[in-house]
């Protein structure tokens, strides 16, 4: 028998309460978990997923500065990692999907310059990643219901804008602090909302996430693979945290290998805190009263952490007075019926005895409950003569309930058994015995009394046992996923604590739309597939909020989706929603129409001869990028990166005795079919003296700059200067007057200068990257407000 079989786990539940004084357990298969909750990222997509777009001095490695212009943050995506529950960690990662990267330097005697400029969008923008320890973190559902982590919580928070991992590092912790700044709505990442409901007694307050691996969970530590089970935690209001198991094994693994119909989920329920619960909430149906529930437990064994008796301190149902008259009965007042569950009470002329027990044995239970009550009674009879004495009231009730839960409709009951029913209910003479007009015809009076007694008996017990029903133990399955992932029973048991087998994401797993995330570019067809193949699908195709222009169109009987023209995409990319819908089934995938085909970063870079540049591309096709460096043989050389996630370095060309000019401009291609995309490293061959300044008083017209060269006794007069410009936009040989051009493609200006110095100086020469539109870091603070 498989130590993850259905009949396995059950012998592991009858042994011992595996809840660890926690409320309730519920645990995801990981993979299952995953993919709906990749699902989750494209259903709750909308325009507030991007947070304000942030412009900001980053700290960076003593030689070198960062700046971010205009970044913008995808929606968090939560996924969980290592499966286990002593390491267990969650991953939250925010994808970078536009702005402007750049990198200065400050040489020795120069102003600050620009030596590295990289534009992103959502085909090769960098992550922030935070990896998140569960063992450290909460998930506190708030006074609003929520369930949620705060992003400026996170640890190991680093940005892969560089592959510097001391940047890396430091760009994480640049964007903590920054979370830290922000108000609650925009660092808090709301995993979900669960509603605090008073007809439940189900309300989490405070939710614990761990993995589990299933080779750790089964006690073999020699085949852990990493797969296994997300584990939520879960305490209820006004209960105690529970403790976690040392190790994997000292945990059931929930999930079963051997269900007829295959399980993702499992939930389970602390027997004590169950039964507890139970009884508090049918005391208080079956009393009609708000009064607290004093209940005495007895335990199987203390170690088993299993109920075996309940009874009841105190409580009555009090009925309704009723007036009626019988056939030789003018009239009869009865005062309400009165039912105790619990009474001892041994003086006066009401006092009666009572006790309501339930004796717990597997998955069923048997209720007892016994008393004796004299009732308030006044009788008139037919000679008008009134009598008023107690009305002695006996009962015995027994019957035997088994849990059952109801496939179709998820309620959980309890059922009666077919057989064990004992009931008996009488009422006797009492002090009416021997009384004329009464004793006579005391079985008109019996019949109607004790009707009324079986009456109020049986709406106690239904009563009583009715919260099970209305206990809506799926809204924990909404901790992690929105309510149309809903959880639907497999089978459930009790074999000590509540265990319930089920599927979670049925409603998206009757079928699989794929691919989940494509890209696309203007005017190109995505071809869908659909598995398995299901007929009678409906198709819808929106754009995700926030994105403008076209949707694009749907062919459903191609299952071709067609991204609209670039004159319809306002930006760099657009996002559009495609969703097939069957019933109350559904699948998602979210589109990512992209302008470019390349995206390749840096776009302009500074470096010295022998000196390396990381550079990385990305092609919005499927198939390998070709790498090579355009025009003549220098040296230089573009090879595979050695750094971890690296993707390709440049190598400068080596030190020559005699460069033959001051800078060169090399062009690094990345080819892709007949897609060709290029990157420009400006090499210093040797050290030059001067620097390009921009004159700040001049008046100019927008996108023009005066730019100025300096050799080190201020603006160059009477001096040859020759110029040049790669990327967008001109420079006049004679004045050095800036203009960018709007409508290039190039989103920089790589301008270099070369002076002709006075006899006897060295050579000097500049150079200057403006980003287009021009962007000026020096007024840019390290930290904004908000």
């Amino acid at each position: 028998m498989s130590n993850r079989s259905v009949a396995s786990i059950l012998a592991k539940l009858n042994e011992r309460s595996q809840s660890n004084g926690w409320n309730a357990i519920v645990a995801y298969d990981k993979t299952c978990a995953n993919t709906l909750l990749a699902q989750e990222y494209i259903s709750r997509f909308s325009a507030d997923s991007y947070l304000t777009p942030i412009t900001a001095k980053v700290p960076s490695t003593q030689d070198e500065h960062e700046y971010v212009v205009d970044f913008v943050l995808d929606r968090p995506r939560l996924s969980f990692e290592k499966a286990s529950v002593k390491f267990s960690t969650a991953k939250l990662v925010v994808k970078v999907v536009g702005g402007l990267h750049l990198t200065t330097r400050e040489p020795l005697g120069k102003p600050e310059e620009l030596i590295s400029l990289a534009a992103y969008d959502t085909l090769g923008g960098p992550e922030l990643r935070m990896g998140m320890s569960l063992n450290v973190l909460l998930g506190t559902v708030d006074i609003e219901g929520r369930i949620a982590f705060d992003l400026s919580k996170g640890t190991e928070i680093t940005l892969t804008y560089s592959q510097d991992p001391d940047k890396r590092r430091l760009g994480g912790e640049f964007f903590r602090a920054y979370f830290e700044k922000l108000p609650d709505e925009q660092k808090i990442f709301v995993l979900n909302e669960i509603k605090s409901s008073e007809a439940q007694y189900l309300n989490p307050a405070n939710v614990q996430i761990r993995t589990q691996s299933v080779a750790l969970g089964a006690g073999d530590d020699e085949m852990d693979d990493g797969s296994g089970a997300i584990l939520l935690f879960i305490t209820m209001k006004g209960e105690d945290y529970g403790t976690f198991p040392e190790a994997d094994a000292g945990l059931a693994y929930l999930i079963p290998d051997d269900a007829a119909t295959p399980c993702t989920t499992a939930i389970l329920l602390d027997n004590a805190f169950f039964m507890r619960k139970f009884v508090e909430e049918g005391f208080r149906l079956m009393t009609q009263s708000t009064e607290p529930c004093e209940i005495e437990t007895t335990y199987t064994d203390p170690d088993a952490g299993f109920v075996a008796s309940m009874s009841l301190v105190k409580g009555t149902r009090k009925g309704p007075g009723v007036i009626f008259s019988l056939p030789h009965i003018p009239s009869l007042r009865l005062g309400g019926l009165d039912t105790p569950m619990a009474e001892q009470d041994t003086s006066g002329q009401l006092a009666g005895s009572a006790s309501f027990t339930l004796t717990f044995e597997g998955d069923a239970f048997t209720m007892e409950w016994t008393g004796q009550k004299p009732q308030d009674i006044t009788i008139r009879t037919e000679g008008d003569v009134t009598h008023t004495f107690p009305l002695p009231a006996f009962w015995m009730w027994r019957r035997r309930y088994v849990f059952h839960i109801d496939e179709a409709s998820n309620d959980m009951t309890w059922v009666p058994a077919p057989e064990g029913d004992q009931t008996y209910y009488k009422v006797t003479p009492g002090d009416y015995a021997g009384i004329v007009g009464v004793s006579e015809h005391f079985a008109e009076i019996s019949s109607y009394v004790e009707n009324l007694l079986c009456e109020q008996l049986q709406s106690c017990v239904d009563d009583f046992v009715s919260p099970l029903k209305n206990v809506d133990v799926f809204r924990l399955n909404s901790i992690l996923f929105r309510e149309h992932h809903v959880m639907r029973s497999v089978n459930a048991y009790l074999p000590g604590d509540v265990i319930i087998f089920g599927t979670t994401g049925a409603d998206v797993s009757a079928f699989i739309l794929s691919p989940v995330e494509p890209l696309s570019g203007p005017g190109e067809g995505v071809q869908f597939a659909v598995s398995p193949p299901t007929t009678g699908l409906e198709w819808d195709v929106a754009l995700v909020p926030g994105s403008a222009g076209k949707p694009g169109i749907f062919d459903a009987e191609t299952l071709i989706y067609t991204a609209p023209q670039a004159a319809d995409i306002e930006g760099f990319f657009s996002r559009v929603k495609v969703t097939a819908k069957k019933g109350g089934y559904s699948s998602s995938a979210l589109v990512t129409v992209v302008v470019r085909d390349i995206s390749f970063n840096p776009l302009v870079a500074v470096c010295g001869v022998g000196e390396r540049r990381e550079m990385s591309a990305r092609g919005r096709m499927p198939g390998t990028l070709e790498w090579s460096i355009a025009g003549p043989e220098t040296g230089s050389d573009i090879v595979p990166s050695s750094l971890p996630e690296g993707d390709h370095t440049y190598i400068a060309p080596p030190q020559v005795d005699k460069p033959a000019s001051l800078f060169t401009v090399e062009e690094v291609q990345v080819k892709q079919g007949a897609m060709i995309y290029s990157s420009y490293v400006l090499v210093i061959h040797r050290p030059a003296i001067g620097f390009i300044t921009i004159k700040e008083d001049a008046e100019l017209e927008e996108g023009q700059l005066q730019l100025q060269v300096d050799i080190g006794n201020g603006p160059v007069v009477g001096l040859n200067c020759t110029w040049t410009l790669k990327g967008s936009g001109n420079v006049d040989a004679a004045t050095g007057l800036y203009t960018a051009d709007p409508a290039s493609p190039h989103r920089f200006s790589l301008i270099t200068v070369e002076v002709e110095p006075p006899p006897g100086f060295p050579s000097a020469g500049a150079f200057i990257i403006l980003p287009v539109p021009y962007v000026d870091w020096k007024t840019i603070k390290e930290l904004p407000d908000k």
